[in-house]
C-alpha cells in the first residue's frame, strides 16, 4: 500500500463539462503512474474521483478512437492493468466482513442507521460495476457485520444535486433537504453516506 508521487487531480465534475478528452486522460494518466510503480489495484474513497476513474477506464476499453487520442495526450499506452476499487468493495469482501464481525467489541445492535449511497457511486451500472444500482447493499452489509441495524430506506440512491451546488443552489438545497427529511422520517439514529451535500 502506498501513495503515488506526483499524482494529478482527476478533474471530477469540472473537467468533463469542458473537455471529454481531458476528462478521460487525467484519470488514465494516474492509472499509468500506478501501473508503472507496480500497483495492480487502486482504492479511491472519493466518490467523484472513483466515478471519473471508472468512466475513463470504461471509455478506454470501449472506444478505440478515444483510447488512441488519450494515449497520444499522455504519451504512453494503457491497457487496463490497474483495478479500480472503492473502500466499500474492499471492506465488503467475505474475508473482511468476517473479520469485522469477529473484531467488533461493542454491542451496536441498538443503533439504527440509514445508509446513503447517492447517485454517483452505483450509476451507471455498466460503468461503475460496484453494487446493485437501484438498491445497493455493500455499506449495509459492512455495518450489519459490526452488529448495526440498517434501515430499509428507499432514498439511499437519490441524487443530492451536488453537481449544481454552485449554479443552482436553491434547487440543490431543496433536493438535499428532501433526502434529509426522509431520513428523519425513518427515525434513524444516524446517517452514513459516501457522497454528496447532505452534511
Amino acid at each position: 500500500m502506498g501513495e503515488i508521487k506526483d499524482w494529478t487531480c482527476c478533474g471530477t465534475s469540472a473537467v468533463h463539462n469542458v473537455s471529454h478528452l481531458a476528462a478521460i486522460a487525467l484519470p488514465i494518466d494516474n492509472l499509468v503512474a500506478y501501473r508503472d510503480e507496480g500497483f495492480t489495484n487502486v482504492v479511491i474513497p472519493c466518490v467523484s474521483c472513483f466515478q471519473r476513474f471508472k468512466v475513463a477506464d470504461y471509455e478506454m476499453k470501449r472506444d478505440p478512437e478515444i483510447r488512441k487520442r488519450v494515449e497520444e495526450v499522455i504519451g504512453t499506452s494503457y491497457g487496463g492493468e490497474v483495478e479500480i476499487l472503492h473502500p466499500l468493495s474492499v471492506l465488503s469482501s467475505d474475508t473482511l466482513l468476517e473479520r469485522i464481525q469477529a473484531e467488533t467489541r461493542r454491542d451496536l445492535s441498538e443503533l439504527s442507521i440509514a445508509c446513503y449511497y447517492g447517485c454517483l457511486l452505483v450509476r451507471s451500472p455498466k460503468t461503475m460495476n460496484l453494487d446493485e444500482a437501484e438498491y445497493p447493499v455493500l455499506m449495509d452489509e459492512i455495518l450489519q457485520a459490526a452488529g448495526v441495524n440498517t434501515l430499509d430506506w428507499s432514498y439511499k440512491t437519490d441524487c443530492c444535486g451536488a453537481a449544481f451546488s454552485l449554479t443552482e443552489t436553491d434547487v440543490v438545497f431543496c433536493i438535499s433537504m428532501w433526502c434529509y427529511l426522509s431520513f428523519l422520517r425513518e427515525q434513524s439514529d444516524r446517517r452514513i453516506q459516501v457522497e454528496g451535500l447532505l452534511e
